[in-house]
């Protein structure tokens, strides 16, 4: 996917880049259509770019868990 790596190479100032390892887990999640379950904010970011990829939050997918501050 071209995007994943525009995602990484231009990142917006002051925001992080989704690491390699990252965008490899978002491409085959979303080419096998499988959710990305994590506690990790690049997760979010990708997702918000690339709208093929699904995630879900480890704190919003357990009851009880007190999301992170």
């Amino acid at each position: 996917m071209d995007r994943h790596r525009a995602v990484q190479a231009h990142p917006r100032r002051g925001a992080r880049s989704a690491g390699v390892l990252d965008l490899v887990l978002c491409a085959t999640a979303a080419a096998r259509g499988l959710v990305v379950l994590h506690d990790d904010k690049d997760f979010d970011t990708v997702a918000r770019v690339l709208p093929e990829v699904s995630t879900l939050r480890i704190t919003d997918a357990l009851p009880g868990r007190p999301a992170p501050a």
